[in-house]
Order: C-alpha cells, then sequence, then structure tokens
C-alpha cells in the first residue's frame, strides 16, 4: 500500500500542523484525543466556575433587634428612669441601621419578677433610640402606681421592627409602687 507522507505546517480546519488525514488509524486517534481534551476542558471549567456563593442561602432578614439584655429601673419620685444598652445587630446578626423603635412597658403583680405577658403588660410609652449605643428613658408612674401599700412592679422593654414585630421582651426590671415615704425632716448632718 502506497501512503503519501504528511504535509508540513498546512493549515487545516483544526488549525496549523500536521495533517494526518492520510494516516491509517489518524481519524480515529484524532477523535479520541480531540474527546479528552474536551471532557478535560469541561471539567477544568466545572470546577473553576461554581455557584458563586460563600455560603448556603439565607432568608431574607425581618430586622427584629435582638432583645435588650441589660434593663436597669430606678423611680424617682413619681417618676422612673429605665437605663439599657441597645443591641447592635438583629435576630438574623446582621447590622441594625438608623434609629430603632422602643416599647415600654410595666406589670403590678403581688409577686415579683413576674413571667413576661403580652397581654398583662400595660403601655408606658415609645422611643426611637439608635444601635450599639447606651439609651436612657424616663416614664412617669400612673396614678394607680403612687398611691397605696408599697409593691413591686416590672417594667420590661421591647424593641420593635418597621413591623412592630418583636424578638421579645427585655430581662425584667423592678421598682417600687405605692405612696413615697414622707420627706426627711429636721436632719441635720456633721462633717468632721
Amino acid at each position: 500500500m502506497k501512503m503519501a507522507p504528511p504535509t508540513p505546517f498546512r493549515p487545516s480546519r483544526a488549525g496549523w500542523g500536521f495533517r494526518a488525514t492520510n494516516l491509517p488509524g489518524a481519524n480515529a486517534a484524532r477523535s479520541h484525543f480531540l474527546r479528552a481534551c474536551d471532557v478535560f476542558i469541561a471539567g477544568g471549567l466545572l470546577l473553576l466556575t461554581g455557584c458563586g456563593l460563600a455560603a448556603n442561602p439565607q432568608p431574607p432578614t425581618l430586622w427584629m433587634p435582638a432583645p435588650v439584655k441589660d434593663l436597669t429601673a430606678a423611680r424617682v419620685g413619681n417618676d422612673v428612669h429605665l437605663h439599657w444598652t441597645m443591641p447592635k445587630n438583629t435576630t438574623d446578626k446582621v447590622a441594625l441601621k438608623g434609629d430603632q423603635r422602643a416599647h415600654f412597658c410595666w406589670v403590678s403583680e403581688s409577686k415579683p419578677a413576674p413571667a413576661f405577658d403580652p397581654k398583662a403588660c400595660r403601655p408606658a410609652g415609645d422611643g426611637m433610640f439608635p444601635p450599639a449605643k447606651p439609651a436612657d428613658a424616663t416614664v412617669h408612674m400612673p396614678a394607680e402606681l403612687v398611691a397605696g401599700s408599697p409593691h413591686a412592679v416590672t417594667f420590661f422593654v421591647q424593641l420593635q421592627n418597621h413591623a412592630g414585630k418583636t424578638a421579645g421582651p427585655s430581662n425584667a426590671a423592678l421598682v417600687a409602687a405605692g405612696a413615697a415615704p414622707p420627706a426627711a425632716a429636721g436632719l441635720l448632718l456633721a462633717a468632721e
């Protein structure tokens, strides 16, 4: 069988190189080689592309501020001064932006520090506070809390999102309610 020698450096459909179409089994070898290259390139591209996410997808946040954990209350006359630190993140660990709405309420029970019941908690006011900063509010005690025998009143703060939803109440802060003791008269202090 007479074969023609390969012609070097002639353009073909595959580009520059030897034209090996006249060699026996050349088409099959070329076909297997090209198929192996295609598989290698496709596999490499699949490894490089991925889905583009650094982590699993998360549901959208509800922008609910995390509950207050350090509420304190002090009664001065007929006012109650509330103090706490605003959280810096939502319950989804997303940074809060802008002022957040706080709702104050109180519960008067015979036993101290009752469990929070939203139906039993009576409103005492609202306010807007920036995240990640100390917050203060003054609540005027209603007439029913400044008269009668001394008893405990528990205050709570609830931080709300734009839709009025809350992640839960703060810790309980107790103050004494009832008639204030009479002013001290005839008190004399001496310094030595």
